[in-house]
């Protein structure tokens, strides 16, 4: 599941940075999961002039779900000028141990996103929204 998200002016927020945003997410994870959860911070990034982050969590067992399964996240948070956004490619299996991190996985899950842009409403743009994607 591929889901997109945003968070209406909290880049205007100086203690929030795309690291604390998305160790936000993953303290989620941790929470609904402490005995089988593991994490992995794949590090800042930017995204065009965006600054962004990139981590994926996991659950080996998601604790508080009636059948038991287990999850792992691809998260991306990306700063724009005044809303932050999020990115985030999930994946369920059945339930297992204490989560591992496949690096290699979930960054061709990353590549495969690309590209990831944060562009500016062009008042009256239909999509496509053509000024955006026609950026470099």
């Amino acid at each position: 599941m591929i889901t997109v998200t945003g968070a209406k002016g909290a880049a205007g927020n100086a203690g929030v940075s795309p690291e604390r945003f998305a160790g936000s997410m993953v303290g989620g994870f941790k929470s609904a999961c402490p005995d089988t959860f593991a994490a992995q911070g794949f590090g800042p990034a930017k995204f065009g002039d965006q600054d962004a982050y990139v981590a994926v969590a996991s659950c080996g067992r998601v604790e508080t779900s009636a059948d038991k399964h287990s999850e792992t996240t691809l998260i991306v948070t990306v700063k724009g000028s005044a809303d932050y956004y999020t990115v985030q490619w999930a994946e369920r299996t059945p339930a297992t141990g204490r989560s591992t991190i496949d690096e290699t996985k979930w960054l061709e899950r990353l590549r495969q996103l690309q590209p990831i842009r944060v562009c500016p409403i062009v008042p009256g743009e239909p999509a496509p929204y053509q000024s955006c994607a026609s950026r470099n």
